[in-house]
């Protein structure tokens, strides 16, 4: 099959990209390019370079090209669907969108499933905008031929993701919470590290979503992909400890109080990652039964660890999140301990810390934009 990503060298794409080229496919990325994911390019992908936010110039760099599949990494509310779908229009049989496990509406001890779980989560805004692309989509399809698949990835963790809450909110940053454990510097918890999570490494999650691929089971469905193991955020820093070697120093918050001096978490935390979250996987397993989850927490843990040593273009620290972290901690200002390269990384870190400089900085950055 001929298989176009919208995407294909992130966190989660990137592991369903090599997937497909192994199964036989011919794989196509729909790209912008970028450096820190070159490494992640295989010889036999073909790339189309472009931004999908451009209508225009994707509809000119894809003009000459039919897809079995078209799987959407990069679409996160409802006007991007629109132009999305305006462009790939009549190149593609299925359309498989990812979408995500948060849309999902539970009690906190349910068993999540496909059919039984209320959808619609309107505690966080990624997670409500994924559930109306899900509803266009519904409508969209019914009009055509041509087919849709929708995919709700929950947690899903690989070489360059650190599945815990409370990361620098850039990607290319996560480092940083490693960074923190090895120069002694204390985490926050909540809950005392035993929210109840599922966490899936991207490359059993990739075994499932292929396994969709021109699956008639698929089509016009939507399917949450994860392990049937759970474990809790208490267990992710103890694998952390002994893949390290050293003590995770916590300190254990309300999730009240982390929101208080982090309000860019509120969201995440009450729409999602302080809820207990397990799932029922017998939907994916009945449409593509060799779906199974082999890589257990400590390898995908000890691996990505070791990619990280390994690529230290890829060892970058969020400054900000440090001077976040310190005041939820009172630690006091310690920005004499950090190895900062530059005045912005200065800069960055007091805006975290000290609440007066962030809010003199957030009236400047206002300012600035009315000009």
């Amino acid at each position: 099959m001929k298989i176009l990503f919208i995407g294909g060298t992130g966190r989660l794409s990137k592991d369903v990209a090599a997937l497909s080229a192994e199964k036989g496919n011919e794989v196509f990325l729909f790209t912008r390019g970028s450096k820190e994911r070159d490494c992640f390019l295989k010889d036999s992908y073909k790339l189309i370079k472009g931004n999908i936010r451009d209508i225009e110039n994707s509809i000119k760099a894809l003009e000459n090209y039919r897809f079995d599949v078209i799987i959407d990494f990069l679409t996160f509310e409802v006007e991007q669907l629109k132009n999305t779908l305006k462009i790939i229009e009549g190149k593609f049989s299925q359309y498989v969108f990812i979408s995500s496990s948060t849309v999902y509406i539970n009690d906190n001890d349910e068993l999540i499933s496909e059919s039984k779980t209320k959808v619609g989560n309107k505690e966080w805004k990624y997670a409500y905008d994924k559930f109306l692309c899900e509803e266009y989509l519904k409508e969209y399809f019914s009009k055509k031929e041509e087919k849709y698949t929708v995919i709700r990835p929950y947690v899903t963790y690989g070489n360059t993701r650190v599945p815990y809450p409370l990361v620098p909110r850039s990607n290319l940053m996560e480092w940083s919470f490693i960074d923190r454990i090895q120069n002694r510097r204390p985490v926050p918890t909540f809950y005392k590290g035993e929210t109840v999570t599922t966490l899936t490494h991207t490359r059993d999650f990739a075994k499932g979503v292929v396994g969709l691929f021109g699956n008639a089971k698929a089509y016009n469905e939507a399917f949450h992909i994860t392990t049937d193991e759970t474990t809790t955020l208490g267990v992710v820093l103890e694998n952390l400890e002994n893949i390290l070697g050293l003590e995770v120093i916590r300190m254990d918050f309300s999730v009240e109080q982390i929101i208080k001096v982090m309000p860019m978490y509120k969201s995440i935390l009450l729409g999602d990652k302080a809820r207990n979250m397990r799932f029922d996987n017998s939907k994916i397993k009945n449409a593509v039964p060799e779906f199974n989850c082999e890589i257990t927490l400590k390898e995908g843990l000890s691996e990505m660890v070791d990619f990280y040593k390994s690529h230290k273009e890829l060892q970058k620290i969020d400054y900000m999140w440090n001077g976040y972290i310190d005041r939820l901690c009172n630690c006091g200002n310690q920005l004499m301990s950090y190895k900062m390269k530059n005045i912005r990384d200065i800069r960055n870190y007091f805006i975290g810390n000290n609440l007066l400089i962030r809010k003199a900085y957030q009236l400047y950055s206002i300012l600035r934009g009315r000009k």
